[in-house]
């Protein structure tokens, strides 16, 4: 797996239990697509935690890390727009810690999470807590607010994005919001940092276990902002287990 080093690319931050390193080394990872994908698998598979569980620890973070953001506005108001898969409910999820400190939120989504998914679970929970959940075509680009999360696409991203939500990236672009986007900007490939149509230009990017090789491309230093990788409470064992496999 390959590493860089942490003073190539001075705008990260690791963010563990009380602010603490999550990682000892002076080098930090990187996972690919694939390594990502695999390091849920061994979470899930071979430390026995639950999806939902990685779910509520990578948005704690992004809420944590939005909360920072809008703390000092005395009625703060947070846009989260998500997508259909996990890094939706990411975005579900941190906007269910926001409203539980007092934040006004709205959510627009692209469609409804695959039925039985944790996505779906969280999605179900924010609308029983009164959070409005709307269709990402019923959001007016005029609204001012104080912060958007970009929870679109993850990093299994591998299509050009169209319609309605390659607006809405315009609109997120076009507006005077700082944006946080959850593990990666959207509309950014994973591996090699292509621009797939459109892509959101972020304050911070929260990504989760390790760096994604999109994030250090030259190419989009100014897309990802503030870099922010984020512990979901197993990744200094997972980082071993896939370095110890090659």
């Amino acid at each position: 797996m390959p590493s860089m080093k942490s003073s190539d690319f001075p705008s990260i931050r690791i963010a563990g239990l009380n602010g603490q390193l999550s990682c000892t080394t002076s080098e930090l990872p990187i996972l690919d697509r694939k390594a990502s994908n695999h390091a849920d698998q061994i979470a899930i598979q071979h430390f026995g935690i639950h999806g939902s569980v990685l779910m509520e620890n990578a948005a704690r973070h992004v809420a944590q890390v939005a909360f920072g953001f809008v703390v000092q506005q005395s009625d703060p108001y947070v846009v989260v727009f998500c997508g259909s898969g996990n890094n939706g409910g990411d975005g579900y999820a941190a906007a269910r810690h926001l409203h539980e400190e007092g934040v006004r939120v709205d959510v627009f989504q692209t469609s409804l999470p695959r039925s039985g998914s944790d996505a779906a679970r969280n999605h179900h929970t924010c609308q029983a807590m009164g959070i409005p959940v709307r269709p990402i075509t019923e959001y007016d680009s005029a609204t001012s607010c104080d912060l958007i999360i970009d929870a679109l696409f993850g990093t299994g991203l591998d299509r050009e994005v169209t319609g309605n939500v390659r607006t809405i990236i315009d609109a997120i672009n076009n507006s005077k919001c700082p944006v946080i986007s959850v593990d990666i900007p959207s509309g950014m490939e994973c591996d090699t940092g292509q621009i797939l149509g459109a892509c959101v230009k972020a304050s911070s990017t929260v990504t989760f276990v390790a760096l994604k090789p999109a994030l250090m491309a030259p190419q989009v230093r100014d897309l990802v902002g503030e870099i922010i990788i984020a512990d979901i409470g197993v990744s200094r064992s997972l980082i071993g287990i896939i370095n110890s496999q090659g």
